[in-house]
C-alpha cells in the first residue's frame, strides 16, 4: 500500500515528513507498488511525479522512446545553475553540445592528459595527506578528501586551474561548500511546490538563500577561471605547460575549426560548469560509499589488497504515452527514476539484492558480466548515457587500488552512516576514519 493521498495536499505530508530519508522512504513505497507509483503533489502545485525503478520503464524512457521524453522547461527550471549546457539540453540543440563534448573525451591528447592527472594527484597530492594522517594518528573525514581531491582534478580537467583543495589542514574551500549548497537546493527543488519555492526567493530565506549565494560563488570562480585562461592563450601558453596539457577551457578557445567560433563565455560557464558537477559529486560519493562497504565486508578488502599484490607493479513526456508497467503518462507529468531504489529491488535482482556480493557483477571464467545500463543507473543509460564513465571508473579504480595497497583504513565506530538529502547519494555526516601505513 502507497502513501495516503489527502485532499488538496495529496503526498506533500509524506514527503516532507520523510525529506532526511527520503531514499529509504522511496524504497519502501515502490517494493510495495511493483516497482512504480505516482507520487501525487498538493492539487494546486502540478508536481505529481511518476517514480519509477521498473528497468523496463528505464530502457523504454531513455532508449525505446527517447525521442519522446525531453527534459523539459520543469527540469531546466529546477537545474537552472547549470544553463544550457549539456546536461539540460534537449533535441537538435543538445545532439550538438553532445558531439562537440565527445570530442573532447575521446581526443587522444584527452587521454594522455588524464593519465598525467591520475598519476600526479595520487602521488603528489592524496598520498602525502593521507601519510600526514597517518604518522599523526588523525581521524580524518575521508568523504571530505576525496571530495576535495575530485574537485582539484575535475578543475584541472576542465580549467586547467588547481583550487588546491586537498592539502594538510584541510583549509575551508568556498568553492566545495557551494557545491553541496546547490546540491541540497536542487533535491529541495524536485520536492515542494513551484509558489513555496518562489516565496523562498522572494523572502532570500531557506535553500533558495542558499543557492542564490551557491550561484554567486560558482559564477565569481568559474568567470575568474576562463578570464586566466583566454588572456593565457591569447599570450601564448604557460611555461609550465606541456604537450600533454589538454583542458576543456584550451579545447573550447583553440579547437576553432570544429566550434566554427570561439565560444561565448556563457557557453563556456555553463560547459565547465557541467563538467565540474558531473565529475566532483559523483566520483567523490562513489568512493565513500565503496570504502564504507569494504568496512562492512573485510573479507574483500583482503582478496583485493592480495590482488593488487600479484597484479601491482529525470524526464518529461510530448506525447501521452504508456510504459510498459501499464502506467500511463501525459506532458504534464513528471518521470522520477531511483536509482537508489532500483538497486534494492528484489524484483530486479533477486532475494539477495541488500548483501554486498560484488561476484554478482564476476562471469564464472572470471571476466565482468554484462548489465543492461537500464538496470543500472549509475551512468545513465540509452543516447544520454554518461560521456566520462571510462575516466570515472579509471578514477575510481586508481583512488582504491592506492589506499587499499597502502593503507588500512580504519571506520571509526559509533558514527550514523546514512546518504544525504542530495542529487548526488553523499553521506550525511560524512565518513570518518584513521588509516595506517601498510608498509613500514
Amino acid at each position: 500500500m502507497g502513501p495516503w493521498n489527502w485532499p488538496i495536499v495529496g503526498m506533500l505530508p509524506m514527503i516532507l515528513l520523510h525529506f532526511h530519508c527520503m531514499h529509504e522512504k522511496y524504497t519502501k513505497i515502490l517494493e510495495l507498488s511493483k516497482g512504480t507509483i505516482l507520487i501525487k503533489g498538493a492539487w494546486f502545485a502540478n508536481i505529481d511525479m511518476l517514480t519509477t525503478s521498473n528497468p523496463d520503464n528505464v530502457h523504454h524512457v531513455l532508449s525505446t522512446n527517447f525521442s519522446n521524453y525531453p527534459k523539459g522547461p520543469k527540469f531546466r527550471r529546477i537545474f537552472n545553475i547549470l544553463g544550457n549546457g549539456l546536461f539540460n539540453s534537449d533535441f537538435d540543440e543538445w545532439r550538438k553540445i553532445r558531439g562537440l563534448a565527445q570530442g573532447f573525451v575521446n581526443h587522444k591528447q584527452f587521454h594522455r592528459f588524464m593519465a598525467k592527472i591520475n598519476h600526479d594527484f595520487l602521488e603528489n597530492k592524496l598520498v602525502p595527506v593521507l601519510d600526514n594522517a597517518s604518522q599523526q594518528n588523525l581521524v580524518v573525514d575521508l568523504q571530505d578528501v576525496f571530495q576535495r581531491l575530485m574537485l582539484d582534478a575535475t578543475c584541472i580537467t576542465a580549467t586547467s586551474y588547481n583550487p588546491n583543495s586537498l592539502c594538510i589542514g584541510f583549509p575551508e574551500v568556498p568553492f566545495l561548500k557551494a557545491l553541496d549548497n546547490a546540491g541540497e537546493a536542487i533535491f529541495f527543488r524536485h520536492l515542494v511546490p513551484e509558489g513555496f519555492l518562489k516565496s523562498q526567493r522572494w523572502l532570500g530565506i531557506g535553500k533558495e538563500k542558499k543557492l542564490s549565494k551557491a550561484c554567486e560563488v560558482l559564477d565569481h570562480i568559474v568567470a575568474k577561471y576562463i578570464s586566466m585562461r583566454q588572456e593565457e592563450l591569447g599570450k601564448g601558453k604557460r611555461p609550465e605547460e606541456n604537450k600533454d596539457s589538454f583542458d576543456a577551457l584550451k579545447y573550447q578557445l583553440t579547437e576553432t575549426e570544429i566550434f566554427g567560433t570561439t565560444p561565448t563565455n556563457k557557453y563556456m560557464r555553463d560547459a565547465i560548469l557541467g563538467l565540474i558537477f558531473a565529475g566532483q559529486d559523483s566520483t567523490s560519493a562513489a568512493l565513500t560509499w565503496l570504502f564504507w562497504l569494504l568496512s562492512k565486508n573485510p573479507s574483500v578488502e583482503t582478496n583485493i589488497k592480495e590482488l593488487l599484490k600479484s597484479k601491482l607493479p529525470v524526464r518529461t513526456c510530448i506525447h501521452p504515452d504508456t510504459l510498459p508497467s501499464g502506467h500511463k503518462v501525459n506532458s504534464k507529468m513528471k518521470i522520477v527514476f531511483s536509482a537508489y531504489a532500483m538497486g534494492r529491488m528484489t524484483s530486479v535482482w533477486g532475494n539477495d539484492c541488500l548483501e554486498f556480493k560484488p561476484e554478482r557483477w564476476i562471469t564464472e571464467k572470471g571476466g565482468i558480466k554484462h548489465v543492461p545500463s537500464h538496470k543500472f543507473l549509475a551512468f545513465s543509460a540509452g543516447p544520454r548515457i554518461c560521456l566520462g564513465k571510462e575516466s570515472a571508473i579509471t578514477r575510481i579504480k586508481s583512488v582504491a587500488a592506492v589506499i587499499l595497497h597502502n593503507y588500512h583504513v580504519q571506520v571509526m565506530e559509533g558514527q550514523f552512516v546514512t546518504p544525504k538529502a542530495s542529487i548526488v547519494l553523499h553521506m550525511k555526516n560524512g565518513l570518518r576514519v584513521r588509516n595506517k601505513n601498510t608498509w613500514p
